[in-house]
């Protein structure tokens, strides 16, 4: 049996806290583990835990509604050690979208939590991809390889195209092309009408972090080869290598010309992490780091009036100065 890699972690409570006072605000209980990064909209707040899918209050944590896929052990299990996220909510014209350990990506009423959207993957194959939606047309991966685009209003697929490892991170657009990595060690751009590839690129391993485009320019972080890459859009050709601590499951941030990006070490348990800063035009390796000796970290950090905040797998919430 494939053990959670965050099973040490028996109750994880969704926090909100004032970032002036550093008090907590609110929490609400889950009862499982929150592999997902939330979404916001309007004054709720959405997210998942072991297949039960949440929409709280934002301003007292009030849960709202709750909906349980009453998903079996099996389906519950992690697929391996490196099973880290969940897919994330994504929010469309009112309708709140999961990817789902079912083979499914439901779509709910972000009010009531009804089910009013879904679609299923070939083979009832798991989503932990994060759907990525554009002009009426919902973008995700698969366990098994597939990527899909599906019509939203017809609930079918326009494309379907096959890769050879599975999906677990997100996409992104950046004109006619959609940008996205997996596990079988390939970043793809292919056009958005069609699924055909315009190019694919071996970065040395697991595509494994979010891809980001920045003034025309394509990041993206890697597993084992611990990099992110500065590549370009419109051939795949690497204009730059940031080298990074360890694994990477995470998207960069940009700010003032200055890249972020957290790691950890993905075969130690427990791990140690790190936090980088790269100049964008500098030599690819890191100014500022900040070290965590008790825990990897993979979640995606947020700078907000010079200070970072990331998680960490030691369950802690950390806040460091960017100066």
């Amino acid at each position: 049996m494939i053990m959670n890699p965050r099973e040490k972690w028996k109750q994880i409570l969704k926090t909100l806290i004032d970032l002036d006072t550093k008090l907590e605000i609110w929490h609400y209980n889950s009862n499982g583990p929150i592999l997902c990064q939330p979404a916001i909209f309007n004054n709720s707040i959405f997210f998942s835990s072991n297949e039960v899918y949440f929409s709280l209050d934002i301003n007292s944590g009030k849960e709202l509604w709750k909906y349980d896929t009453k998903a079996d052990a099996a389906q519950k299990e992690r697929k391996d050690r490196w099973d880290y996220h969940d897919s994330s909510p994504v929010v469309d014209n009112n309708v709140v979208y999961f990817g789902s350990a079912l083979g499914r990506v439901f779509g709910f009423d972000v009010s009531t939590g009804e089910v009013v959207w879904e679609f299923a993957t070939i083979d009832a194959s798991i989503v932990r991809h994060t759907p990525l939606i554009n002009d009426g047309i919902l973008y995700v991966g698969d366990w098994n390889g597939k990527y899909y685009a599906v019509d939203i209003k017809t609930n079918k697929a326009i494309w379907t195209q096959t890769f050879s490892g599975s999906f677990h991170s997100s996409s992104t657009i950046f004109e006619d092309t959609l940008y996205f990595g997996g596990r079988d060690s390939r970043f793809n751009a292919v056009e958005i009408a069609t699924g055909n590839i315009k190019w694919s690129y071996p970065p040395g391993s697991w595509a494994s972090g979010d891809p980001i485009v920045a003034e025309g320019i394509l990041y993206f972080p890697t597993s084992d080869s611990k990099l992110v890459y500065a590549t370009n859009i419109e051939n795949g050709s690497t204009i730059k290598k940031y080298q990074i601590y360890k694994n990477s499951f995470a998207r960069s941030v940009i700010v003032d010309n200055i890249l972020y990006i957290t790691s950890g070490d993905a075969y130690e348990e427990p791990g140690t992490g790190k936090v980088q800063a790269f100049e964008l035009d500098g030599d690819g390796k890191s100014i500022w780091e900040v070290n965590v000796d008790t825990g990897a970290v993979y979640t995606t950090p947020v700078i907000q009036n010079g200070m970072i905040y990331f998680g960490s797998e030691d369950g802690s919430l950390y806040a460091k100065p960017i100066n």
